[in-house]
């Protein structure tokens, strides 16, 4: 059976002069790194591309965030984190300011992890894009 909820999640990325900010206002997370912080953990990263995930990788995000509780904030970040490095690795470390909000009701089976999944790859291949110079630049042409 399937069915459709007509409910979304949304993301807003914008230029940040000096870090990368990730904000989930639905689970009360608001996280920020210099770009030398993450350099050091995605030098981590495994070098060879698999399709599954590598967990000995997680395990390095999961240090890296210093978070000694598992929860739903603690599980976007390391989503966050994973996805922005695989998907950034041909690029430096883009200062930018994240945000996820959505009306999916969380931890209720209804897909709100997958939603935050697609909506982070989907906001990252844009950024990597711009970046790229395949689509409209905010990122290199950032005014003060």
């Amino acid at each position: 059976v399937a069915a459709s909820l007509g409910l979304r999640t949304r993301m807003r990325i914008k230029p940040h002069k000096s870090r990368v900010l990730v904000n989930f206002p639905d689970v009360g997370l608001k996280e920020s790194w210099e770009p030398a912080q993450l350099r050091e953990l995605f030098q981590h990263k495994p070098r060879d591309r698999k399709i599954e995930v590598d967990h000995e990788y997680l395990e390095h995000i999961k240090e890296f965030i210093q978070s000694d509780r598992y929860n739903i904030g603690t599980a976007s970040v390391i989503c966050f984190l994973y996805l922005y490095s695989v998907i950034m690795e041909r690029t430096d470390v883009v200062p930018m300011e994240i945000t996820v909000e959505s009306e999916i009701p969380l931890g209720a089976g209804l897909g709100s992890s997958a939603a935050l999944s697609v909506c982070l790859a989907s906001g990252l291949m844009g950024v990597l894009h711009q970046v790229q110079g395949a689509a409209e630049d905010i990122f290199n042409n950032l005014q003060e």
